[in-house]
């Protein structure tokens, strides 16, 4: 028995009525009725929304054969003829009513899985899409050593995509370290770690080795079966560099300490000696093993009860260095053995070595035996002899004063330092002051005071200008000297040329400089890009819809001077998104060649209808006509944006003028720092106004984008930007000279290439009215509004348009009817699946499809990458309808039959077909 609620109704409106009311689980529905037909009857229930999956059941008393396939025609699910019995009704029912629960049961489960597989496909594009461009090195490699790598890996290597995908890691590994990579595999496959990390050298395509910082793991499939590693790549070859000339830089420093005559101790912040030269172990009679991580100058109880150790500390606690004299008998020393002891009068000279914090890391001891000076004038005399012999020998610039300031002494080295030689500064005793640099001057002579007021010497860092005017850096220490009494004797001195040192460090943070500007360019970059691909959208759909309006009120006066001025602004709207693509250097650029004087003629001519009368426009043109391979309209843009940026700098009137020449530039650095210039011949281009000019903060800043000195509503700050991205793109540079009230010159060096004659623009670059055509063409575009226009325009036009939201729908659809399909129209930005992606899918089942590439921003693709895909045509978002006619024309007159691809197998059209 059914818990059934039974529903009826003698004609046809209420019964229908009745229906969509009740919505019911099944209708049994005579075929004979009194006002209608109950199969006319069955197709309004079929066409309710809310009706279409209710099994209909058709009862007649006719057992006409015709009766019944129309009944089944009209949506009918069965039929039974009267008279019938109870129990064959019922079981009729009954199967219906299963046959309905397993129609929902399955479409909810289809729905569900739908919903699974759309969540998996998009959870695997958005790892794709973060592989693909991710802004470091991403690289899979796959058990048998084959690689998929990202594009900013190819970039660190210098190979393409598919170069890489035809190579084995170990091709592009350097041979002494495929060892350790294999070793780093194996323990990830055999699993005794989830995950590696080393340094390793790659082999770039140029043959020049690359240092990079490996993290590497092992992907499993869902069996877990291992796939496939996955590795993130950092380029570390700066901070290789960095780290071999910091590790040269202390090798030459311990060879340093060891050549010297001094007896040179190194000891920790903690007192405990840690390196020493031979003259040390020479010196106090003791072997390397004796002194090294086990003499400590705080245990000393010889250093303890002659009363030196507070000056000791002190010095080790200040990071001020002292100078002391000692007599030392090691024969004494309890805590440390020494075989060949010795008993010395030493001048002991500390000099601490701070970090960059200032913190105490180490102290050098400098020791001068003294023994025989204390015993006779004839020693004093050979000691110093000795000591005038390695002052001599010394590489710095060794001197002594007395307490007046008059040179007792000073090393030859002083010629090789500063150009002067030893009897110049012993008959100068200002020389030494007179050649620092007058910036520096107030802290040497600062030092200087300290020292005479309480012998309180130091160290400090100041520039020389040598005896042939180079500048120098030199880092100067002096200590006190006493006698055996403790009366002051004067000043020793040590100066170090130290300029190879600020220089190192200048570079380092130049190239952190460089670093941060370009991870803020290419923030912004991004930024910039994904904004154009929207707008870009946008503005193909308002240009799409006012040609429709065009069409329908062209006779309209009115109304088309309306239309006309919404595609004015869409053209407006779509300059403002090419700068912004331009600023991020991802613009699609149509290079040609072209004769520079005559472009820049071309804007001086657009200049002079729209700045002020009083503003005259000078040229001085180079005898030699540069031919610059570039985007004309780009490089126009260029020069306008200058132009008119320097007409606002004159209000009052002046001159702007241009010129143009030509330059060979060797390697070597922007006045700046800021970048490196190649070394070649460069097409120079100046533009010169007579304004107001600019303080250096705003000159600093007038390329960042959005940034203007101009009232609100009256610039973008998009205009340099552009500029400045324009000319990157050239791998080119622009400097700025500008000084406040007396103007500004902006100077463009763009590389020569190899000329060649300009090309004329061809009558296929014309926009041409569009004429009628027929066939099919498939639209396949994510932007709604740029369907539906496109639609109405190609149907007008005669053709036949077919619509795919994304890449997946359209291969769907191409693959069943790829016969019929005269032609694409594809995007390049979609979800799902990005138009070249879908373009490569369409070529494996007909290479010779027609494919017309219409797109608002390419992404990583440049316009010339696109057109390698050997693609019919080339179209940038916002277009004019006649554009996309033009190229559905020519392609149609090239048409071919396909041939009908299955597996990867082409297989001719027969004659059937």
């Amino acid at each position: 028995m059914f818990l059934t609620t039974f529903f009826t109704a003698g004609f046809g409106p209420d019964a229908l009525a009745t229906a969509e009311r009740t919505i019911p689980d099944l209708i049994l529905l005579d075929v004979h009725l009194d006002d209608t037909s109950g199969i006319e009857l069955c197709r309004k229930i079929r066409a309710q929304g809310t009706l279409k999956t209710t099994p209909v059941l058709l009862v007649s008393g006719s057992d006409d054969p015709e009766i019944w396939p129309e009944g089944l025609a009209s949506g009918a699910d069965d039929y039974i003829i009267k008279p019938f019995r109870k129990t064959e009704l019922l079981s009729r029912i009954k199967t219906h009513f299963a046959l309905s629960s397993l129609k929902k049961t399955c479409a909810a489960q289809k729905a569900n899985l739908l919903n699974v597989e759309r969540k998996a496909a998009e959870s695997i594009r958005k790892y794709q899409e973060l592989f693909k461009n991710s802004p470091v090195g991403k690289i899979m490699i796959t058990l048998n050593g084959t690689t998929i790598p990202n594009q900013t890996f190819c970039d660190m290597l210098g190979y393409s995509i598919a170069e890489l995908q035809a190579m084995n890691w170990q091709d592009f590994t350097h041979p002494d370290d495929l060892t350790v990579s294999s070793e780093n595999m194996a323990e990830l496959l055999n699993g005794k770690t989830d995950k590696v990390h080393f340094e390793k050298r790659l082999i770039r395509k140029d043959g020049s080795i690359l240092w990079v910082d490996l993290v590497s793991y092992l992907h499993y499939d869902p069996n877990h079966q291992p796939v496939h590693f996955i590795t993130t790549v950092h380029n570390i070859s700066k901070r290789k560099k960095v780290e071999l000339a910091l590790k040269e830089k202390s090798r030459f420093t311990e060879q340093l300490i060891e050549a010297t005559a001094l007896a040179t101790w190194i000891s920790d912040e903690h007192g405990t000696a840690v390196g020493a030269n031979r003259a040390c172990f020479d010196l106090f009679g003791a072997t390397e093993q004796e002194v090294i991580g086990k003499y400590n100058i705080f245990n000393d109880e010889i250093v303890e009860q002659q009363g030196v150790m507070p000056k000791i500390r002190h010095a080790f606690t200040t990071g001020e260095p002292i100078t002391f004299l000692i007599d030392y008998d090691f024969s004494g020393v309890k805590h440390v053995t020494v075989e060949k002891a010795t008993h010395t009068f030493l001048q002991v000279i500390l000099t601490p070595i701070k970090n960059s914090s200032g913190t105490v890391t180490n102290v050098v001891s400098q020791s001068i035996d003294l023994t025989e000076i204390r015993h006779t004038q004839e020693k004093l005399r050979e000691s110093e002899l000795k000591y005038r012999i390695v002052a001599e020998n010394t590489y710095d610039l060794e001197f002594w004063r007395d307490p007046q300031g008059t040179y007792l002494y000073v090393s030859p080295s002083c010629e090789r330092i500063t150009g002067y030689r030893s009897e110049d500064f012993m008959a100068n005793a200002l020389l030494l002051e007179s050649i620092i640099v007058p910036e520096d001057r107030p802290l040497f002579k600062e030092h200087l005071l300290k020292e005479v007021a309480d012998h309180r010497c130091g160290a400090v860092e100041f520039r020389i200008t040598r005896a042939d005017g180079e500048v120098r850096w030199m880092s100067h220490h002096c200590l006190p000297v006493f006698d055996g009494k403790g009366n002051y004797l004067g000043t020793r001195g040590n100066n170090r040329d130290i300029t190879d040192q600020k220089l190192l460090e200048k570079e380092r943070t130049d190239l952190q400089f460089q670093l941060h500007q370009a991870q803020k360019l290419e923030a912004i970059g991004q930024l910039a890009s994904g904004i154009a691909h929207d707008f870009n959208n946008i503005l193909g759909g308002i240009s799409g819809y006012a040609d429709l309006l065009k069409l329908k009120y062209r006779k309209d006066s009115e109304t088309s001077e309306f239309v006309r001025k919404i595609s004015a602004s869409a053209g407006r709207a779509a300059g403002l998104t090419r700068q912004l693509l331009t600023f991020a250097r991802k613009a699609a650029v149509d290079k040609k060649f072209f004769d520079v004087h005559t472009s820049i003629g071309t804007t001086i001519e657009m200049l002079e209808r729209t700045i002020n009368k009083n503003i005259s426009i000078n040229k001085m043109f180079s005898p030699v006509t540069p031919l610059l391979f570039s985007d004309r309209s780009l490089f126009e843009s260029c020069l306008l944006n200058l132009g008119i940026n320097a007409r606002d700098a004159m209000p009052e009137g002046g001159t702007l003028t241009i010129t143009t020449d030509y330059r060979v530039i060797g390697a070597r650095h922007d006045t700046e720092g800021k970048f490196t210039w190649k070394p070649g011949r460069y097409i120079v281009i100046t533009v010169t106004d007579t304004g107001t000019g600019m303080n250096e903060a705003v000159r600093q800043r007038i390329f960042e984008p959005f940034f203007t000195t101009k009232e609100p509503g009256k610039g973008t700050g998009l205009g340099l930007a552009s500029v400045y991205g324009f000319i990157k793109q050239h791998d080119g540079y622009i400097t700025v000279e500008s000084t406040e009230g007396k103007g500004t010159c902006f100077t463009l060096y763009f590389p020569v290439t190899h000329p060649v004659p300009p090309q004329e623009p061809s009558a296929a670059d014309e926009q041409i009215h569009p004429q009628p055509g027929t066939g099919t063409i498939l639209i396949v575009d994510d932007d709604e509004d740029i369907r539906a226009t496109l639609y109405v325009q190609l149907k007008q036009t005669g053709y036949r348009p077919v619509l795919c939201s994304n890449g997946l729908e359209a291969i769907r659809y191409f693959r069943v009817h790829f016969r019929d399909i005269a032609a694409v129209l594809l995007d390049v930005i979609m979800p799902e699946m990005d138009g070249l992606e879908c373009l490569h899918e369409m070529k494996l089942v007909n290479p010779n499809v027609k494919i017309i590439i219409c797109t608002g921003y390419t992404g990583n693709e440049s316009k010339e990458a696109i057109l390698k895909e050997d693609v019919f045509g080339f179209l940038e978002k916002p277009f004019k309808f006649a554009e996309v006619a033009s190229y559905l024309q020519k392609a149609l007159k090239t048409t071919s039959a396909p041939p009908m691809v299955l597996d990867g197998v082409s297989i001719p059209a027969s004659e059937d077909d």
